[in-house]
């Protein structure tokens, strides 16, 4: 697509967030890559300093996510605008990273991913588990069925969390507990489970 063309950006904007939405729904579904992205959940509180709880030193989840990228280049967005679209929805995500900002007018929350949705997405317990994935849009979490409105105080962390600020287990404890279940799986099949299974597939549950 022609880089001097106003159209391609917004189609850039679109396709990009489009392929954030389906990245960040396997960072919660697929296990290995939900070993890094519960780095960013694991935090008891929500506010700006949440936005930036990122994991470190896990090259195979970061290499994953940004495999959803891939289409975005294949249909002919150049490589540039898909990096400006994803370093411009990181800025844009930041600050919706607080409980200070309640609901913004309605037009503004059907479309956008507000601070009440992204509540909501680090909820730990139902109604609010594994909901609103959008990065700048949540209309992909109204088509696609992720979509949970906040409609009670929410809790957040982790469905079990580890209690601790120690930067060594708080970036790694999901990590070796897939390691721990690989061990104990037997057969292949427990094993792919175990590492690109959803969190909660213990080996108990799929030996």
């Amino acid at each position: 697509m022609p880089a001097d063309r106003w159209w391609t950006w917004g189609i850039g904007l679109i396709v990009t967030d489009f392929c954030y939405y389906w990245g960040h729904r396997a960072d919660h579904r697929v296990r290995i890559l939900w070993s890094a992205h519960s780095v960013h959940h694991s935090s008891e509180q929500f506010n700006l300093t949440t936005g930036i709880r990122m994991p470190f030193l896990m090259p195979f989840a970061t290499f994953l996510h940004n495999a959803a990228f891939i289409p975005a280049a294949l249909i002919g967005i150049p490589p540039y605008i898909i990096f400006f679209w994803q370093f411009a929805s990181s800025i844009y995500q930041w600050p919706i990273h607080t409980q200070r900002t309640g609901f913004l007018p309605a037009p503004i929350e059907y479309i956008f991913n507000t601070p009440s949705h992204h509540r909501v997405h680090h909820g730990a317990d139902n109604p609010y588990l594994d909901k609103n994935y959008g990065a700048v849009l949540i209309i992909w979490d109204r088509i696609f069925g992720t979509y949970a409105h906040e409609s009670s105080p929410v809790t957040y962390g982790l469905t079990k969390n580890i209690g601790t600020f120690n930067p060594i287990k708080t970036n790694y404890h999901e990590f070796m507990a897939m390691l721990a279940d690989i061990g104990q799986a037997r057969g292949a099949r427990p094993t792919l489970r175990a590492v690109f299974g959803p969190p909660t597939a213990r080996v108990d549950s799929i030996a």
